[in-house]
């Protein structure tokens, strides 16, 4: 009888990642000895006590005593990893169990490895990810997908690169031209973008940015933090350390893979083994500034420095290069604030063992006379000979006025007068008045008092003695907002103070209409126009709270009003579950319900939030049409033919807060 073919690598060693890669790509996987009863053309690489096998052209599995896992029926197949194999039929991949049953159909036009629970497939032009059921995890989306390694995957879109976790969750956006898997020593990874090449953690933070110029193909990750690439133009073998060095290039005609410090190579038609040492030096062996200058001048032993820099440096750049192939953190550019900025360079040596931090102190000076910035990100513009007047406490006086552009767009005319503190908070006289416009369609004009704090919002003033007036709010359309002292008027919305006793709000609607509002004791409000600029009208929030639900009742306060609920809050593994209609009307939002998915549905301000019943996870429609998956830790619940939805995650996708009030047993929703 015919033993199964052997097949070894002249080297004696394959790439692992080379593994983890879909079969449908690669072909099989590399062939070893095997002593079976049954003859086979070939067999394949045992893996989890199961391997490939293969005869005339047809694929099945066997166990490691030679029983057959599966028939030899099969075009193509996989190792096993992760408990299942993938095989294919008519022309389609599918994936069976260790028992040889298929636990999802043949459906797939490519299909990756098990890893971490989850399998890389390709349908229709697109990969995404599926569990051991079959279910689709993570969305047909992209263009190419790995499989999972330390909870990240490395995915690509329209020739964009980046990492997900499993959960879909874009980690290291899409961005780059081509990427490295992460070393899994370091857990560094080089990208490279227009030419250029940095490396990154697993944050996305570069630990060197894109500065080196990239002509290579990575091969592998080694221990110690060496690369193995290949030289992309004059095709040499060698290495690259975490500072973009090159180390070995010019040795071997050939380096393979082997872990453990050792590679293999080829030099002179003839194989050896070569052993990687690494240094445990943990310097730095230079160190520059790209403003002002460092005090003292830099030494390698010298760890502290003191950097100062004039007003209008707002930025600066840390050039740091390392002695003996070691790792730096937290160079290269750097945003400023006034006064000090702690900037710490961390060093790691090349094994890994060592660190040390190098501390740099920049000072950047207040703003003078000739400075259009206010300390905040606002800038202000002042009319021409008439510059700030810096006051004695660091503040300055706008003797001509002027012009405040704040980060979100809106640009106020202050008095002549007006004055900002060293904080960057702009205060308007309370004898006179600003006006502006706070984005495209809305106005404003603020009493006196008002003050442009250094976030870009405006806190409305109460006027010449404390008289009372309003800062007067005109939306596009033709609606009106009187806002009174102590309103907060900035990013879309303005928030009215809360005094603790009953009224009313009126406003006017962009139709023209007047609308009324009566205000209970003790709640703030929240009045947003929500597409600014436009034409639609006006929506409360009510903040203190907006809606109380009181586990065991058949009712719930909303606005500070008593409402009627379908069916009574309770509290299961420590979460609160409210019925889906009741949340629906509390919000004042849409509710639908797909029986055949057991799915509902809450649509509110173009956010819909899909909850499934027993499922781990939401979805989540934004404004922008784009969906993610929000995990949860318990599911949607279905009770007597009633939904019932944790209230926290399903209202905190809303933009709600949720308290919990353990001696009155409520629940509390504000915004």
């Amino acid at each position: 009888m015919r033993k199964a073919k052997r097949i070894l690598s002249p080297i004696l060693a394959v790439l692992f990642l080379l593994s983890l890669l879909p079969v449908s790509l690669l072909g099989a996987t590399e062939k070893v000895e095997a002593q079976f009863d049954q003859e086979y053309d070939a067999v394949y690489t045992f893996s989890e006590g199961i391997a490939l096998v293969e005869n005339g052209g047809l694929y099945g599995y066997v166990d490691s005593s030679g029983v057959s896992v599966t028939q030899l029926i099969y075009a193509g197949g996989g190792q096993f990893s992760g408990g299942f194999g993938s095989l294919q039929w008519n022309g389609k991949w599918g994936y069976v169990n260790s028992n040889g049953v298929a636990v999802t159909a043949f459906v797939y036009d490519e299909a990756g490895p098990f890893s971490e629970d989850l399998a890389n497939v390709k349908s229709a032009g697109e990969w995404g990810y599926i569990d051991q059921y079959g279910n689709v995890t993570i969305s047909f989306a992209y263009d190419t997908a790995d499989p999972f390694i330390d909870d990240l995957a490395r995915v690509s879109k329209e020739n964009k690169y980046g990492f997900i976790t499993n959960k879909e969750f874009v980690v290291i956006p899409l961005v780059y031209d081509g990427a490295s898997l992460f070393s899994p020593v370091s857990e560094l990874a080089w990208v490279w973008q227009d030419n250029k090449m940095g490396l990154i953690d697993k944050s996305g933070e570069f630990v060197i940015p894109l500065s080196l110029d990239y002509k290579y193909t990575f091969l592998d990750a080694f221990a110690g933090d060496l690369w193995l690439v290949r030289d992309n133009y004059d095709g040499q073998y060698g290495f690259i350390n975490k500072t973009g060095a090159e180390v070995g290039f010019g040795a071997y005609e050939w380096i393979g893979n082997l872990y453990g410090g050792k590679a293999w190579f080829k030099k002179d038609d003839g194989y050896g083994i070569v052993s990687l040492t690494f240094s445990n030096t943990a310097r730095l062996a230079d160190l520059t500034v790209s403003s002002g200058a460092l005090s003292p001048a830099f030494a390698p032993e010298e760890t502290s420095y003191t950097v100062s820099v004039p007003n209008a440096v707002s930025s600066i750049d840390l050039t740091a290069t390392v002695a003996d192939y070691a790792s730096i953190k937290g160079a290269g550019s750097h945003s400023l604030n006034v006064g000090e900025n702690e900037i710490n360079i961390i060093v790691t040596s090349e094994d890994g063992t060592a660190s040390e931090t190098y501390t740099v102190i920049v000072t950047r000076a207040a703003a003078d006379t000739s400075s259009g910035d206010d300390n905040s990100g606002n800038t202000v513009t002042t009319p021409a000979g008439q510059p700030p007047v810096i006051n004695p406490d660091g503040s300055s006086t706008l003797p001509g006025g002027g012009t405040v552009a704040t980060a979100d767009g809106a640009r106020i005319a202050v008095p002549a007068g007006a004055t900002i503190d060293k904080d960057g908070n702009v205060a308007i006289p309370a004898d006179k008045e600003a006006k502006g416009a706070l984005s495209e369609g809305v106005s404003a004009t603020f009493p006196g008092g008002s003050i442009i704090n250094n976030e870009g919002l405006v806190i409305v003033g109460t006027g010449v003695a404390g008289s009372g007036a309003k800062a007067e709010v005109a939306l596009s359309g033709g609606a009106a907002i009187a806002a009174p002292a102590g309103s907060v008027i900035g990013d879309g919305a303005i928030r009215l103070p809360l005094d603790g006793s009953a009224g009313k709000i009126t406003y006017l609607e962009a139709d023209g209409t007047v609308g009324e509002i009566e205000i209970q004791p003790g709640y703030a409000v929240e009045i947003v126009s929500p597409d600014l600029p436009g034409t639609s009208g006006l929506e409360i929030f009510f903040n203190s709270p907006a809606i109380r639900f009181d586990i065991g009742q058949t009712g719930y306060q909303a606005k500070g009003e008593a409402k009627e609920a379908q069916s009574p809050a309770f509290i299961e593994n420590g979460r609160t579950y409210l019925g889906v209609r009741d949340i629906g009307n509390a919000l004042g939002g849409e509710i639908a319900w797909d029986r055949a998915s057991n799915t509902a549905s809450l649509s509110k301000n173009g956010i819909t939030v899909l909850a499934t019943v027993g499922q781990g996870y939401i979805r989540v429609i934004g404004k922008d049409g784009v969906e993610r998956r929000e995990p949860i830790d318990t599911p949607a619940l279905n009770r007597d033919g009633r939904v019932y939805l944790p209230s926290r995650a399903i209202l905190g996708a809303f933009g709600y807060s949720v308290a919990w009030d353990g001696a009155s047993r409520s629940v509390s929703v504000t915004r």
